[in-house]
């Protein structure tokens, strides 16, 4: 069959017309004041608007794909792709290629229904342990997603790992010991923050609770509708002891402690900024105590038990400020300032939440927040001023 002689220039017409468009699209494109921006600017445009979405959501991807010049300063940008949801299991081992050499953050915060199909992806990438910076998961699910793409590095340390964030109702401890032993087989020298929530632990031997820890969170709930009594965690003195040995630590979440012997030893934090507490006022008086805190600058205490007088409270409040100020005898409470407000608790009482802004002459401010059902707010607020009363006596 024999073409028309007109047909391929008109082909070549409309090619050409074709490239010229892109052409003008390009030119448009090009002048737009965004992309006046150097990539390194963009991509960090990029990282910025997809932080609050990428663990939910891989759509922050089409932005890159906006026109070549966007798609070419995703590309090379490395940092834009070290962060790892899976929420597309397919696509990780190319994230993990255009990641280059940084360093990688694994969040398995997924709903359950993500976590099964994460689980049966045949193509799940080993990730690189040692440029693992940043451990985040939920449910035991992502507890065994994060077994899976670790599963051969045994005995491999960790040596940028900095952050770990377990939480989401994993109430036995089977469920973080295997991630625990794996930490203490090959060790986290650089460990910056440890942070358990929903996660009861009743053996911190196992924990990494080294010297470069900066904040410290061991927190779990008791279930509100379970009338037996709370899981409690190591003893107070274990605490202590582990806490001796963190001077860096600046904050510091609590509960569910066993008390035991009421005589311990005293830690001294120095860099110690926020302490918060969940457990009874008995426990907590002895917690507060036993340490040397002189410049915390936030308490935050939800007490358990029903506060029957302000004996309790008192003491409680002579612990918090032998804690914050030392030995000093010069030292006082000099203003108070006082906020409160009510409402339930998860049990259904009606509880009073306090919140003071406490100052010493030689201290400076402390911001104290107070939960609890039994006491109410003028009470308080004597027992606090009461107390300065005697001091400066």
């Amino acid at each position: 069959m024999n073409l028309p002689i007109w047909i391929p220039s008109k082909v070549t017409e409309l090619v050409s017309a074709i490239f010229v468009s892109k052409a003008r699209r390009r030119a448009h494109n090009a002048a737009a004041p965004v992309n006046q921006l150097p990539p390194e600017i963009l991509a960090q445009i990029f990282e910025f608007a997809s932080a609050e979405v990428r663990d939910t959501s891989m759509d922050w991807i089409a932005l890159t794909h906006t026109c070549q010049y966007w798609r070419n300063a995703a590309l090379g940008h490395p940092r834009l792709w070290s962060r790892f949801s899976f929420l597309n299991p397919g696509f990780a081992q190319a994230m993990l290629e255009r990641s280059g050499d940084t360093p990688i953050t694994v969040a398995l915060l997924q709903d359950f229904d993500i976590s099964w199909m994460i689980r049966r992806s045949p193509d799940l990438p080993h990730l690189p342990i040692d440029r693992i910076e940043y451990i985040s998961f939920r449910h035991w699910l992502g507890r065994d997603v994060l077994r899976e793409l670790l599963w051969d590095s045994d005995d491999q340390p960790f040596p940028i790992l900095e952050t770990i964030e377990v939480g989401g109702s994993c109430v036995l401890p089977a469920h973080v010991d295997w991630l625990c032993q794996k930490l203490a087989s090959g060790g986290a020298p650089v460990l910056r923050h440890l942070k358990f929530r929903d996660v009861c632990v009743s053996n911190w031997d196992v924990l990494q609770l080294g010297a470069s820890l900066k904040s410290l969170h061991l927190w779990w709930w008791q279930n509100p509708y379970d009338d037996s009594p709370p899981d409690q965690g190591p003893s107070l003195t274990e605490l202590l002891g582990h806490l001796q040995a963190m001077p860096l630590l600046e904050e510091l979440a609590i509960s569910y402690l066993n008390p035991g012997t009421t005589n311990l030893p005293v830690a001294s934090l120095r860099n110690l900024k926020t302490i918060i507490s969940m457990d009874v006022m008995h426990t907590q008086t002895l917690l507060l105590g036993a340490l040397h805190i002189p410049n915390i600058q936030k308490i935050d205490l939800n007490c358990l038990d029903v506060v029957q007088n302000t004996v309790q409270l008192g003491q409680l409040l002579a612990s918090i400020r032998k804690a914050w100020e030392g030995q000093s005898s010069a030292s006082v409470f000099r203003k108070l300032k006082s906020r409160g407000s009510n409402g339930f608790n998860r049990l259904g009482n009606w509880e009073m939440w306090h919140v003071f802004d406490v100052y010493d002459n030689a201290a400076g401010w402390l911001r104290l927040r107070f939960r609890s059902t039994g006491v109410l707010f003028p009470e308080i607020e004597r027992t606090f001023l009461n107390l300065s009363t005697c001091i400066m006596r």
